[in-house]
């Protein structure tokens, strides 16, 4: 749940693209490319991977999604 004055972080769509295809291509982990990209935690490469490869595509990761 958010907090009473939280700022949400919000990435690119070519951010988070560019982060899914070091993801597939390299065969880097999660935590690797986490690192790489100065992320706040690795949950946001996975979560992006996982909408891109559910049948989902470019759409799943052009989707507006907010992290706190």
């Amino acid at each position: 749940m958010a907090k009473k004055g939280q700022k949400f972080l919000n990435y690119s769509f070519e951010f988070k693209l560019s982060a899914v295809n070091e993801y597939l291509k390299d065969e880097m982990g999660y935590k690797a490319i986490n690192k790489m990209l100065g992320l706040p935690d690795h949950t946001y490469i996975r979560r992006w991977v996982k909408n891109y490869s559910g049948n989902r595509g470019v759409q799943g990761v052009s989707e507006k999604q907010v992290y706190d």
